[in-house]
């Protein structure tokens, strides 16, 4: 009823949806703030030493591939291989619903499976999951899909 009427409610009524606009297109207050030696930041207040978090993300990536070598049938202290993560070109303009940029490598999944079974052989636990029927045919033990399926990575990882 105010709205291009002279009249004070109508300039408090511009001056409100000016506001509410001009709040809407400006940025909040930092989440993140450095003292001034670098040695400590701020989180939402909070205090976070920087050289203990460098370490606590240390000690989380030392497990992380511990427990991606003993999935993968590595031995533990094996070093997992560098990758150069600026080779892997996306498609980022692609939209495919079921668009995976890694599968246009030709037979990637064969050789993922492939990869997988020699690293079993070579870790001495492919009798554990595969076994030969009475004609000769090969076949998977189901159980122990189903064991490592349902949480050997978090029992690795000592996480319950």
């Amino acid at each position: 009823m105010v709205d291009g009427e002279p009249s004070p409610f109508d300039k408090i009524h511009k001056w409100l949806n000016y506001g509410l606009e001009a709040a809407k297109r400006t940025p909040g207050m930092e989440k993140v703030r450095w003292s001034e030696d670098r040695r400590d930041m701020w989180f939402e207040g909070q205090r976070i030493e920087v050289i203990s978090y460098l370490n606590f993300m240390e000690k989380i990536l030392s497990r992380l591939e511990s427990a991606y070598n003993s999935l993968q049938f590595h031995d533990k202290d094996t070093r997992l291989p560098e990758v150069d993560f600026y080779g892997v070109r996306d498609n980022s303009g692609n939209r495919s619903v079921n668009f995976y940029f890694a599968s246009l490598e030709v037979d990637s999944v064969k050789a993922a499976r492939k990869r997988i079974v020699q690293q079993l052989r070579v870790s001495g636990e492919s009798r554990k999951w595969f076994g030969r029927k009475p004609d000769g045919k090969p076949f998977y033990h189901q159980v122990e899909i189903v064991k490592y399926e349902c949480g050997s990575f978090w029992n690795i990882c000592g996480w319950q």
